[in-house]
């Protein structure tokens, strides 16, 4: 293999990693915005190093290159208990769903390089999905996310919250 083909290849996993947070990211937004027809922040990256931008009624925060850290902000107050439930769920939905397609589209490719890397893509997303939908706060190590509760946890939090209401 080629230093440029290294190149390359370091490039693809890098622009993957980032889009894969963005998917992730919007996968919350998406639905928090409709359902509380009120503007959104996401948050990728971390760092003092900030640009703000807009894109409709998201508002985009880039703080630092770090192409694993991704979160959405948005007035809770406006949302229903089931809209905060399909705004957390939307994340790892969204990324179960690119892998599964990933992996179809992977299987449909002759091309071994192209294979590899949407299998890549799909294998990454499914191990987003399944580190955000288990019910856990996230230890000290885990960088920007350290203490705080995964989706899973939020999702379970939720659940449990509904039938104390239902009781």
């Amino acid at each position: 293999m080629g230093i440029i083909q290294m190149i390359a290849i370091g490039c693809y996993y890098i622009i993957l990693f980032q889009l894969t947070t963005i998917i992730h990211e919007m996968g919350h937004a998406i639905p928090a915005r409709i359902l509380s027809k009120d503007k959104v922040t996401i948050l990728l990256g971390v760092g003092n190093n900030k640009k703000i931008f807009n894109i409709g009624n998201f508002i985009v925060v880039l703080s630092g290159f770090h192409p694993f850290t991704g979160f959405v902000n948005y007035n809770e107050e406006k949302l229903t208990r089931l809209g905060k439930f399909i705004s957390t769920l939307g994340g790892p939905l969204i990324s179960l769903l690119v892998g599964v397609g990933g992996l179809l589209i992977a299987g449909k490719i002759s091309n071994t390089i192209l294979y590899r890397l949407f299998r890549f893509a799909a294998f990454y997303n499914l191990y987003q999905f399944v580190v955000t939908i288990i019910p856990i706060k996230y230890p000290n190590w885990w960088g920007a996310y350290s203490g705080f509760a995964s989706d899973g946890y939020r999702i379970v939090t939720f659940l449990k919250e509904s039938k104390k209401t239902i009781c």
